[in-house]
């Protein structure tokens, strides 16, 4: 990927078109945006097929982003992002969920699935 730097922030030309970032969201997206899409999308996808790996299949999904802190301090660094998942399944089970926790974790944070 390359990114070029624009009067607003950067630009990069990828295959579903132009991405813009940009500090002003009037004209692009904010940095902490994109990385916060970047969690979502990596996460939301490692739960899906740890879900499969466990045979319970995921009909529906949806992922609110309910918290994002940042520290105005550090560069407004991010420093805490809660995510809430919503699955729908019709073989989904707490129980069975509640211990492939482990495994989806260790999964996410070893950046085996993204």
């Amino acid at each position: 990927m390359k990114y070029i730097m624009t009067e607003n922030g950067f630009e990069s030309a990828l295959d579903f078109g132009t991405l813009t970032i940009s500090s002003d969201e009037t004209k692009g997206f904010r940095p902490y945006q994109l990385l916060v899409s970047s969690l979502v999308g990596c996460s939301g996808g490692v739960l899906r097929k740890v879900c499969e790996k466990m045979r319970m299949p995921v009909e529906e999904m949806e992922i609110d982003v309910l918290e994002v802190i940042r520290n105005p301090e550090e560069a407004s660094r991010l420093e805490k992002v809660h995510i809430h998942f919503k699955l729908k399944g019709s073989n989904l089970n707490s129980t069975k969920m509640e211990r492939g926790d482990d495994s989806y974790e260790e999964k996410l944070f070893n950046g085996s699935f993204c």
